[in-house]
């Protein structure tokens, strides 16, 4: 914004003295703050009296997220702190909303549910408490939470899942989201294994020839994730149900669950109809010209 924007905002506010009847609200959900808003965001604000600010706990990350990224979040509440750090006194910062998308818009898709959501939330409010967090931060509010073991800030496929579900409300269902993201990671591994991708692909489905030894070690796998798969719509299904209505219910599983389903169902229909052949056509194929419209 340049000089003379900012000394025109001050005219205006002043004329209809919009400083006096307007506390407005600053938003910023990323992790750097510093790179987001302009050198001279506190000069625009000077003109209100009073002036909030928003950061977010949840929601940040994606229209479409399920699983809540805790870290981004935490250097989002840590970003904010030092921003305000370099506000002129003559700015009266009343607080900070710590704000959690559930749904972006009321045509966009469901995002992270306010149970998976939780355990950030605690952590996001004492970051703000404190003004940073620590592994001892992180244990106190564990213990609070009842989770058996630290809340895993980063998202992550590799450490297994406590079993023991937390105590605090919904958290069944904040369970239930952290066992998806892992199967849900398992189902993208499955369909782009390099066996399908070399084995698989739409020149060996047009012409129906594949290696079965290679198909068949790609499939693996199969049985190990669609059972990580089931169990995830398992405890979803029921902790859902304790929490919200039907509809809620009925979106979130079809929106999150059916299309992995769909996903493994796909490849394992690709393999099946070119495992079938015991007999395989000699190089060169005869080429099929371009399908017509």
């Amino acid at each position: 914004m340049t000089c003379s924007e900012i000394t025109q905002i001050f005219k205006v506010s002043k004329k209809y003295q919009i400083d006096t009847l307007v506390e407005p609200m600053i938003w910023g959900y990323v992790t750097d703050l510093t790179n987001y808003f302009p050198d001279t965001i506190w000069n625009v604000y000077q003109v209100f009296q009073r002036v909030w600010v928003a950061s977010a706990f949840k929601g940040a990350t994606g229209s479409s997220e399920y699983a809540t990224n805790i870290s981004y979040h935490l250097r989002n509440q840590i970003s904010w702190l030092k921003l305000i750090q370099k506000a002129p006194r003559s700015i009266d910062i009343c607080g900070i909303a710590v704000t959690g998308w559930q749904r972006y818009d009321h045509f966009a898709v469901l995002c992270e549910l306010m149970p998976s959501g939780t355990p950030s939330l605690a952590l996001c409010l004492q970051t703000l408490v404190h003004g940073t967090i620590n592994a001892t931060i992180v244990n106190r509010t564990s213990t609070l939470l009842g989770f058996s073991e630290p809340i895993d800030i980063e998202l992550s496929v590799e450490k297994p899942l406590a079993e023991a579900v937390p105590t605090f409300p919904g958290a069944k269902i904040y369970q239930g989201a952290m066992m998806l993201y892992v199967a849900h990671y398992w189902v993208y591994k499955f369909e782009y294994f390099n066996n399908f991708k070399g084995w698989l692909s739409d020149y060996n489905l047009k012409y129906n020839v594949s290696s079965f030894s290679v198909l068949q070690a790609g499939m693996l796998g199969y049985d190990r994730i669609l059972g990580q798969l089931t169990a995830s719509k398992e405890v979803m299904e029921v902790a859902l149900t304790e929490v919200y209505d039907k509809y809620t219910v009925e979106e979130w599983m079809e929106q999150r669950i059916a299309p992995l389903f769909k996903r493994l169902e796909v490849v394992k229909e690709k393999v099946d109809s070119v495992v079938k052949r015991t007999v395989w056509p000699r190089r060169p194929f005869q080429m099929q010209g371009p399908e017509q419209s």
